[in-house]
């Protein structure tokens, strides 16, 4: 019988692994899971002038480093990255694909057997949510924020499930936002539906995280039959053994 730890690191073909980490850790810590990242990628740190930022990023990079190591068996550091024609990066010698998203104290690192985006957003309040919406959501998706009992939750409900479309395409915000509609409700994989002829994105499915309060989150991955296994994880388990 394999052991616990052998059943979590493996991917399933039909599942999309979500780990969570906290940002919140003492400096020490911090200070170790510096050491799981590139030369390279410490100085890209540093260059924050914000310690949060530089938080974020140390430990974003290292638990997408610590995870994708279980999986692979190699050692953090020894992990390359290239990027792809839009700037998205992926992984050497590997059929993993992942996608990152940080936002107030939490850190997101999806992983999957398909191209995969997961966008989290630490609610806050947006005076120009009107315009944004105007400016970058379909007509169906303003209308829902126009009707809605609570305007800032499906304002932000409808943005994360975009933007994780988005970064699963690999297109960024180089594609117009408003070219296709999100669900209403996407507690499973729904279908993003294309505006306009000819479509100019198609194909994904979206389900939208159910994260703690003041926190909205979607992970979106091609095709239906998927599901979402999260996982959230201390940041001092991440250098476990160093």
């Amino acid at each position: 019988m394999k052991n616990r730890s052998e059943v979590t690191m493996r991917l399933a073909r039909n599942a999309v692994e979500l780990l969570f980490v906290s940002i919140d850790v003492t400096p020490s810590v911090l200070a170790r899971l510096l050491t799981l990242l590139t030369s390279a990628e410490a100085d890209r740190v540093f260059r924050f002038h914000c310690d949060e930022d530089r938080r974020r990023s140390i430990i974003g990079r290292a638990a997408l480093r610590y995870v994708l190591s279980r999986h692979l068996g190699v050692e953090p550091q020894a992990l390359r990255f290239d990027l792809g024609e839009n700037g998205k990066p992926f992984l050497q010698q590997s059929d993993i694909h992942f996608n990152v998203s940080h936002s107030g104290e939490i850190v997101a690192i999806a992983l999957a057997p398909n191209q995969v985006g997961v966008d989290i957003e630490a609610a806050h309040h947006i005076p120009e949510m009107p315009a944004i919406a105007g400016r970058f959501f379909s007509e169906n998706e303003m209308q829902r924020v126009r009707t809605a009992i609570d305007p800032t939750d499906q304002f932000f409900r409808i943005w994360t499930m975009k933007e994780a479309v988005l970064k699963a395409a690999g297109q960024g915000l180089g594609l117009p936002l408003d070219c296709f509609t999100v669900p209403a409700s996407a507690p499973a994989p729904r279908p993003v539906m294309p505006v306009g002829e000819p479509p100019i994105i198609s194909g994904w499915f979206v389900v939208h995280l159910e994260l703690p309060a003041g926190y909205y989150g979607a992970v979106a991955m091609h095709g239906y039959d998927w599901r979402v296994v999260t996982r959230w994880l201390p940041a001092r388990n991440l250098t476990a053994g160093r």
